[in-house]
């Protein structure tokens, strides 16, 4: 079978341009013509979320270290412990004249 006439997916296996075509007749059968259009443009749109959506997340994921260096950096963002190595945690709050019961 030449390679042009197959299409080969992840999901179904090889699916041939017969196969193909009995699946968009069923389409066209229970959705009807005017249906298909809107039908479409809502799929597109999903697809495109879905693409932004993973562009983002891959983003976050290759520039996660970067940040954390930028945060790293920034002398005002570090706390230092009682050992001298630096730390982003929040120094412990120091109590008040309020919060000390005698």
């Amino acid at each position: 079978m030449p390679f042009s006439t197959i299409l080969t997916c992840a999901l179904f296996g090889d699916i041939g341009g017969g196969e193909l075509l009995v699946v968009f007749t069923a389409i066209l059968l229970l959705f009807g013509g005017k249906r298909l259009p809107s039908m479409a443009r809502q799929m597109s749109r999903m697809v495109e979320e879905l693409r932004k959506s993973s562009q983002d997340f891959k983003h976050q994921l290759l520039n996660a270290d970067k940040e954390v260096d930028a945060l790293l950096s920034e002398p005002q963002n570090l706390v230092h412990r009682q050992d001298g190595t630096p730390s982003t945690e929040p120094p412990p709050k120091e109590p008040t004249p309020r919060d000390v019961k005698g």
